[in-house]
């Protein structure tokens, strides 16, 4: 009888504590900020596609010549452009990381855009690319370099800019020619046929970013990792509305690429990931958030050892103790089977806890600044609402459906 009445107790706690959290999540999704008239067509739109892609007849497909939220014609362009980032102190980042890339997940004939500071402008002429470099010359004809001036280091202000500027260089020089712009480190293996069938049934003309996650699709509190640059405190609130994936990868829409642009000009990332103390990853998940970007999940394993089938490539290829680039190659073509029987699901995590902001309610949407206002470490303290747990932090294995509340 005793051991009758333990049970009954503990079953009964569960039960408690099981109900209690089910009333907070209820309170919490009821209690949202009003949203903008973008993020509602958005939503209009997208909340009806929470569904499966399973090949490219799919009804759901957008087809050119369709409207985008605003009203205006869908020209319907496709493609995707590949940016990364190098410096030229030597050539191992171009023999090592680059030059595989191109020899595996990007073989072919499309340009390679490679964001370098304006100090290597000589080394790549006459150096890297010179007329009588044999070796190079093939990569060379394929690679587009873009020049900036930003500094030149590892971690903190010089990738930020290189990502502020080297993206901005994109929307206006190229901005025509693409709908979607995938910024990532060089050491990256990008399942691209993957990508692509994850796209059709997007519209590039809405407002969106596909952000990597950290280590294979998690959420993360804003400012984290800091790489301990300067002295902020990393206090930022563990409430799901105020964390948002870093980009690591980071792929924009072309909607989202010309509101980010607005904050760009204005030298908004590189203020962020300064006063944060991080680095352009982390950095522009801060950044994304203040623009309260939709986004979707693509998750890449911090290195090639944590790669499985449902990731969209890997990050940290041909470093030590990591697969090198034909390996992961030969990783990923095991999965790639027949395309047209690809499962997908479009999982959106829609965030508003900017608003909540006292920068927010001085200043408004930073897509209307005229310039930048930093937000500091205590905008992002929010009310902390870590006692609801949080279980939305890690993509589910395999890729299936996220909570309601994510679908926001």
């Amino acid at each position: 009888m005793a051991v009758s009445t333990r049970v009954c107790r503990s079953l009964g706690g569960i039960f408690t504590v099981a109900l209690l959290f089910l009333v907070q999540v209820v309170v919490y999704v009821g209690t949202k900020p009003q949203r903008s008239a973008v993020t509602a067509g958005w939503l209009a739109r997208y909340d009806s596609q929470q569904v499966v892609v399973e090949s490219k007849n799919d009804p759901n497909v957008r087809k050119a010549g369709s409207l985008d939220l605003d009203g205006h014609e869908d020209e319907g362009t496709r493609e995707v452009a590949y940016i990364t980032y190098a410096h030229l102190k030597d050539t191992k980042r171009f023999e090592n990381h680059i030059f595989p890339s191109m020899d595996t997940w990007f073989r072919g004939d499309e340009p390679y855009f490679v964001v370098l500071g304006n100090q290597w402008m000589e080394a790549y002429h006459h150096g890297l690319c010179k007329n009588d470099s044999a070796y190079f010359k093939p990569y060379c004809e394929r690679m587009v370099p873009i020049f900036v001036n930003c500094s030149e280091g590892y971690y903190g202000e010089s990738p930020c800019c290189k990502n502020e500027k080297g993206m901005l260089h994109m929307l206006e020089e190229h901005g025509d020619r693409y709908g979607w712009f995938m910024y990532m480190d060089d050491d990256m293996y990008i399942r691209r046929e993957y990508l692509t069938r994850y796209l059709e049934p997007l519209y590039p003309s809405d407002t969106m970013v596909l952000a990597s996650g950290r280590n294979g699709g998690r959420l993360t509190k804003l400012g984290s990792p800091s790489f301990e640059f300067g002295n902020a405190k990393y206090n930022c609130s563990s409430d799901i509305e105020y964390m948002y994936p870093w980009g690591q990868p980071i792929i924009y829409s072309h909607g989202a690429l010309v509101r980010a642009a607005v904050g760009f000009r204005l030298g908004g990332l590189v203020k962020q990931c300064l006063e944060y103390g991080v680095t352009h990853d982390v950095g522009n998940g801060i950044y994304h958030w203040m623009f309260q970007f939709p986004e979707l999940r693509i998750p890449f394993p911090g290195n090639t050892h944590g790669s499985d089938h449902t990731h969209f490539g890997s990050h940290s290829v041909g470093r030590e103790k990591n697969w090198n680039y034909n390996q992961t190659d030969a990783f990923f073509r095991e999965a790639r089977g027949n395309p047209g029987n690809t499962t997908f699901f479009h999982e959106w995590h829609n965030v508003t806890g900017f608003q909540q902001t006292a920068l927010y309610k001085d200043w408004g949407d930073p897509f209307t600044w005229t310039e930048w206002h930093t937000m500091n470490v205590s905008d992002c303290a929010g009310n902390d609402t870590s006692k609801y747990g949080d279980p939305f932090v890690v993509l589910p294995k395999p890729w299936t459906t996220r909570r309601q509340m994510l679908r926001r």
